[in-house]
């Protein structure tokens, strides 16, 4: 009996029009841009990925020289610390008295003897003549007094500038220790250089700073003079070589380098310069290692994403199925209810569907509703299906 009850859809309130292929149009429609966004949303979850990506790495590059800034800021203030000293200097009148005397040795080096103990931070003093012949120097040196004192480290800066000059880093003469000499020169109210006046401060002095703050070993921190050579060899030691081909490569890069970061050969590196001094503060870091962390944070939200998309995948499809089901079965039932009406309504004679169980008419063509109201006493403009049973209309 249940296709009877099929049936009972076709009452009068639930009359086919012509909406209803329209409303199915519009749920294939539906379905279609649901489908759609379910094909679209990797491409938008690979765009985001990449986003996400580009704003973490770029977010440690930023970190990165935020660290390289501090590390050369820290340089920096033992240099432009001992830069003041000599600017100072440069500017004494008995300095130039000193150094306008016809035999200034004896003076200059008792004048160097009281001002170097002033100043702990500077680890010698030197007056040389204009043409760079050592005058007098702490430490001492006899056996260099009239040659020239590595005038070619810094004489042609300091000629240059009328401030203090920071040198490219050399051995010393006096023990072959690894220094940088700030220079100044001294002049005459025309202008004429009566000599130079400068200041040595030791690598492994600027190194000792650096080995007290705790970075991590992942990093390798590295300072370049104005030829690329490097200050340092590991742990902030003092570098035992005075040439670096490797620097000379960097500081080449660096200076054709406007972004403060760079990669050569698998590594990353992050500079920044030293104020006043033409140097460079470098860190470097295998690429890999410094993108690490975004690598294994985006590797372990790409595997959670994989498995959303694949759930919600399976979802879809699953929803997918269930209401391409509905619609069919939508479809069917309109189908047989237009034709039932059809049926019926083109029936010449009197004919209804009875539910078995209730015994109530579900549906009955116009014949059959005059026949029931001439034979079955049905009240005139009354619904057949409002009948309570077909057993009191017919006496059955």
């Amino acid at each position: 009996m249940q296709p009877l009850a099929t049936f009972a859809l076709a009452s009068a309130d639930q009359q086919v029009n012509r909406d209803r292929p329209i409303f199915s149009q519009k749920g294939r429609h539906a379905a279609g841009r649901y489908h759609n966004e379910t094909k679209a949303r990797p491409f938008r979850a690979f765009q985001d990925h990449l986003f996400l990506r580009d704003t973490l790495e770029s977010r440690i590059l930023r970190d990165r020289q935020t660290l390289i800034q501090l590390v050369g800021h820290l340089v920096g203030h033992d240099l432009n610390r001992s830069s003041a000293i000599i600017n100072y200097f440069q500017t004494l009148p008995e300095v130039s008295r000193i150094l306008s005397a016809v035999n200034p040795t004896a003076a200059a080096q008792q004048w160097l003897n009281s001002a170097f103990y002033s100043h702990p931070n500077i680890d010698g003093m030197f007056f040389t003549a204009p043409d760079g012949a050592l005058i007098a120097s702490i430490p001492t040196a006899p056996e260099v007094v009239g040659k020239d004192f590595g005038s070619g480290y810094w004489r042609e800066q300091a000629e240059a500038s009328n401030e203090a000059a920071v040198s490219v880093v050399h051995p010393r003469l006096t023990d072959n220790r690894l220094v940088t000499n700030i220079v100044a020169a001294v002049r005459a109210p025309d202008g004429k250089i009566l000599g130079y006046v400068g200041d040595s401060v030791l690598v492994e002095r600027i190194g000792r700073r650096l080995a007290t703050i705790e970075f991590s070993d992942r990093f390798l921190f590295e300072v370049l003079d104005q030829n690329g050579i490097a200050l340092f060899a590991n742990d902030f030691k003092p570098n035992p070589s005075a040439t670096s081909p490797e620097g000379g490569v960097l500081i080449k890069e660096i200076r054709q380098n406007k972004t403060g970061h760079f990669e050569e050969h698998g590594n990353l590196y992050s500079f920044s310069p030293i104020e006043n001094t033409g140097w460079v503060a470098v860190v470097e870091q295998p690429k890999a290692l410094a993108y690490k962390p975004v690598r294994d944070l985006l590797g372990r939200m790409t595997l959670l994403a994989a498995w959303l998309v694949g759930l919600t995948a399976v979802f879809a499809w699953l929803g997918s199925r269930f209401y391409q089901r509905q619609m069919e079965s939508k479809q069917r039932l309109e189908r047989e209810v237009v034709f039932n009406e059809k049926m019926l309504a083109n029936m010449p004679g009197g004919i209804a569907f009875v539910d078995p169980t209730s015994r109530r008419f579900l549906h009955a063509n116009d014949a059959f509703g005059r026949m029931a109201e001439r034979f079955g006493d049905l009240p005139a403009g009354r619904d057949i299906t409002e009948k309570d049973g077909s057993d009191a209309l017919f006496g059955h």
